[in-house]
């Protein structure tokens, strides 16, 4: 009987420090999955990639309170809506917007307000440059997701339609860093 509890007692220790060997090893690889977890998500969160830039053709669209670009070349993330005329970032972060604008000749220099979440953040002014009234504006902005961007007319001027191979009235953005 002493016999059967020494062994049983060996095999007890034995299977304790199995135990304890398999209990750390599932640890060390716990904590070695977090830190490629970890590696990955920075990884997906660089790659991040939203873009657009788009003109205005229609010039029936340049009349309205929120302009209308309604030339979509570039659309990477489909954070811009030629619906609305509403860049809605699909992602927090940074984002840089441009915009250009020239207003039709003798109808007076276009102001147009860079607007955030219905807030004005920037404006731009066509000026008179040679035979053709231009102007252009860049922003930088801080966003959250579903934050919203969009153009103004704040006066109801007439707008520089498409011609040809020039785009007289753009509005651009990306992001910069997530």
């Amino acid at each position: 009987m002493e016999q059967l509890v020494n062994e049983l007692s060996k095999k007890s220790a034995k299977l304790q420090q199995q135990s304890y060997t398999t209990k750390q090893s599932v640890k060390d690889l716990r904590t070695k999955l977090q830190a490629e977890l970890a590696v990955i998500k920075k990884l997906t969160a660089r790659t991040t990639n939203v873009a657009f830039y788009s003109w205005l053709a229609n010039e029936d669209t340049a009349h309205s309170r929120v302009i209308k670009y309604d030339r979509v070349v570039t659309n990477i993330g489909n954070g811009y809506s030629v619906i609305t005329g509403r860049f809605v970032a699909p992602v927090s972060g940074t984002y840089a917007f441009s915009v250009t604008v020239s207003d039709k000749s003798g109808v007076g220099p276009a102001h147009l307000d860079i607007m955030k979440n219905d807030i004005e953040v920037g404006a731009v002014r066509s000026e008179r440059t040679g035979d053709m009234d231009l102007g252009s504006q860049t922003v930088v902005l801080s966003l959250k997701a579903s934050d919203n961007v969009y153009i103004k007319n704040r006066g109801n001027h007439g707008l520089h339609t498409h011609r040809g191979r020039y785009a007289f009235n753009t509005f651009s953005g990306f992001l910069i860093r997530s």
